[in-house]
């Protein structure tokens, strides 16, 4: 995955209200439901954009022969299991990292207490409505799958990020739309052709007060009291702001899918559910030596670089990756039986008791008649994990877990990190150094770095002694 440039971390108080009088851009984002109350229109993308344009979910490796010929499939394949779920009100963070393994974990509806309704609105879709109203001239890019006489085939498009969401509302099964907005939040995506600048100020101001409002978010739940001495220290706090990761706004249609992958950094992911509602299917890592390494083997995964380390401030002296995540070219949801998943329209017009019924029975569903993997996993040794995310959602992504997630309806996401400072911090330092080849002749504190109850002070000492390191080794000017 590719990083922008986020903006610093501070607190800045939300605003009370928000005055959208004099902004001819602005348009409320439909909840689904009360989208397909009215008649939808087929709506066709009309900017193709080159292949090589840098979106995360198309940006694959030429596969061998070997990839191409994933096992056969299972007759009767194994259940999955479920991945947990705690209502936000039970969740402590030790449920999550615990001595053991640690596994995904999902906290259910995190505005339920966290936040109050505006005019009677829901929370979450107000924040869907903010988002439009600053992003909605922003210029961004639209993968697009359609199935063809029985071939897939994919093409990028241009499109601001107003028309990016009527796509999404088009989408269906056999012609998905995906868009993977990394650092949308943070400002760096440029206007989309000649939108008037007049209101972008105001706008922007918007999205660095809505990511500054689901930065406190995430960290009600994940700065907490491990202990009754520590508390969760993310090390990505402290480091240099040209190193940060960002967050990514996901917007997925029906049918649309990411790419079976595991992320970089190694971290801990997260991911909160705006509107909508998606599968996730993990494969979890093997309880032996080989653990992960042997899923990314099986799955034929190859390597993609994430954030760079710039020789320069310009990056005109080359950069090197300061991490890299692992991607496959297999799926965990092949070509579904016709007729076997409902549209989103027909999903809408259910009770929210009977939907939650089917959707928790197609993502456990890894069956021929189904969403169904393009491989054998008990064939391969590995065991899936499922759940369905739904909005108000946070799930927390362990490192080594590879996943996967399809929309049946449209969805609005948010994609983001944390690196706690003694379960997350030693694994992310050593990802980073074996990427940047620096671990022959680092210094000892990072080498065997592990801290049962780490400080601020110790923590500020570990990542500038990372820094510090790669400094030295890679002859940057970086801080």
């Amino acid at each position: 995955m590719w990083f922008h440039n986020p903006v610093s971390l501070k607190t800045v108080a939300l605003a009370a209200a928000f005055h959208w009088s004099g902004v001819s851009s602005y348009r409320p984002i439909i909840p689904i439901r009360r989208h397909f109350l009215f008649q939808s229109q087929t709506l066709t993308p009309n900017r193709l954009l080159p292949s090589a344009a840098r979106l995360c979910s198309t940006r694959t490796a030429t596969p061998t022969e070997s990839q191409k010929a994933p096992p056969a499939l299972q007759d009767v394949p194994t259940p999955p299991s479920s991945v947990r779920c705690i209502p936000a009100k039970e969740f402590e963070l030790a449920q999550y990292y615990t001595p053991t393994s640690i596994q995904p974990l999902l906290i259910a509806d995190v505005f339920n207490d966290t936040k109050t309704t505006f005019d009677n609105i829901p929370y979450s879709e107000k924040v869907c409505e903010r988002l439009l109203f600053g992003a909605s001239n922003l210029s961004i890019d639209v993968q697009r799958k359609s199935r063809v006489n029985g071939k897939l085939a994919t093409t990028l498009h241009e499109a601001s990020f107003e028309e990016a969401i009527d796509w999404m509302m088009s989408s269906h099964h056999d012609d998905s739309f995906f868009a993977f907005c990394e650092g949308l939040l943070d400002g760096a995506y440029p206007l989309h052709y000649d939108e008037n600048e007049q209101n972008q100020s105001a706008q922007d101001e918007v999205l660095q007060e809505l990511q500054l409002e689901l930065d406190d978010l995430k960290r009600s739940f994940l700065a907490k009291q491990l202990s009754h001495n520590r508390a969760s220290l993310n090390l990505f706090d402290y480091f240099p702001e040209e190193q940060l990761p960002s967050d990514c706004i996901i917007l997925a249609g029906e049918g649309a899918t990411s790419t079976l992958h595991r992320d970089p950094f190694e971290w801990t992911g997260t991911s909160l559910c705006l509107e909508g509602s998606k599968i996730w299917r993990f494969i979890a890592p093997p309880d032996n030596d080989e653990g992960v390494t042997l899923v990314d083997k099986r799955l034929h995964s190859y390597r993609l670089d994430s954030v760079a380390w710039e020789k320069d401030h310009d990056g005109s002296d080359g950069s090197i990756p300061l991490s890299s995540g692992w991607q496959s070219d297999h799926t965990l949801y092949a070509r579904h039986a016709k007729n076997s998943i409902p549209s989103a329209r027909e999903l809408s017009d259910m009770d929210d008791c009977e939907k939650q019924t089917l959707l928790q029975s197609i993502a456990a569903n890894l069956g021929a008649d189904a969403l169904h993997p393009d491989f054998n996993l008990g064939e391969l040794g590995l065991k899936c994990h499922v759940v369905v995310q739904n909005a108000g959602d946070l799930l927390l992504i362990p490192p080594h877990w590879w996943h996967q997630t399809y929309a049946l309806e449209p969805s609005i996401s948010v994609a983001s990190q944390w690196c706690d400072a003694r379960y997350d911090g030693p694994r992310v330092i050593r990802h980073i150094l074996d990427c940047t080849g620096t671990s022959q002749d680092a210094p000892e504190l990072l080498v065997r770095h592990e801290e049962r109850t780490p400080s601020v002070e110790s923590v500020q000492t570990t990542v500038k002694a990372l820094f510090a390191h790669l400094n030295t080794r890679l002859g940057t000017i970086s801080p």
